[in-house]
């Protein structure tokens, strides 16, 4: 029974309050209108299509999430990284030594937000091969801005 409990006291002492509850990672949760979108993370190479899951290293900073499909204009969503509540919680059990654990391993630190969706914007101008291997270029006029719309009524006119 001794042996019990002092093994159940060394394991409260070599681990932080925050590395027990959640752990060093975090699953980010991507979704996109239209889905179908491929989202990139700029620290580590990982992909995923929307909607997806993305699972992160909390301990690492400056990570950006670019979304993009075909035909819409791409989208990048950063992530802050906080420090989770979760901490506090080795007032009580972990003490310094899990305060030390949680930083060291990352699971002191809370991604946010951790659910990213975004709208995809399409873009203004379409290219397409003919069968003749001419390339005809389509522009959606109504997404073009006012003062573009009328240089190319005007230059339309012209000729």
């Amino acid at each position: 029974m001794t042996r019990i409990l002092a093994a159940l006291l060394v394991a409260a002492l070599l681990s932080g309050c925050a590395s027990i509850i959640h752990g060093s990672r975090q699953d980010v949760r991507v979704t996109s209108v239209p889905s179908g979108a491929v989202v990139r993370v700029n620290l580590n190479n990982q992909a995923t299509t929307t909607p997806g899951v993305l699972t992160l290293n909390r301990k690492e900073i400056g990570y950006v999430l670019t979304f993009e499909k075909q035909g819409y204009k791409p989208v990048e969503v950063s992530l802050r990284r906080t420090v989770d509540g979760w901490l506090f919680g080795n007032i009580l059990f972990g003490g310094l030594v899990g305060i030390v654990i949680d930083f060291a391993s990352g699971s002191a630190y809370k991604l946010t937000p951790d659910e990213v969706s975004t709208v995809l914007t399409q873009m203004n101008v379409s290219m397409k091969d003919t069968k003749k291997g001419d390339l005809l270029v389509v522009v959606d006029l109504e997404r073009l801005p006012k003062q573009a719309r009328e240089r190319i009524a005007r230059s339309d006119r012209a000729a």
